[in-house]
């Protein structure tokens, strides 16, 4: 994720946005894990309250959503199983 340090756009919502497109180009799918809060800052050289701030915001948008003591999800429903034929006997 490329962030703008000292850029126009404040922190949180460029992770907003990276997030969002990753989302929406398929990069991340329904049901994938996101990386922890404390991993995403570290990576990213940021505060963990700037990306508990974007996640949040990410949830009341309705795109990830949290699980208890899991950790956070993309949204939506997991890709469904798909069914292998087997050769009949």
């Amino acid at each position: 994720m490329e962030l703008a340090l000292g850029g126009d756009a404040p922190l949180q919502a460029q992770v907003v946005a990276a997030i969002r497109q990753a989302i929406e180009a398929r990069r991340l799918l329904p049901g994938e894990k996101l990386p922890s809060i404390r991993r995403l800052a570290a990576a990213n050289r940021i505060s963990p309250f700037t990306v508990v701030e974007a996640y949040d915001r990410l949830a009341a948008q309705g795109l990830i959503a949290a699980r208890a003591k899991s950790g956070f999800f993309v949204a939506g429903r997991e890709p469904p199983l798909t069914l292998v034929e087997t050769p009949e006997t």
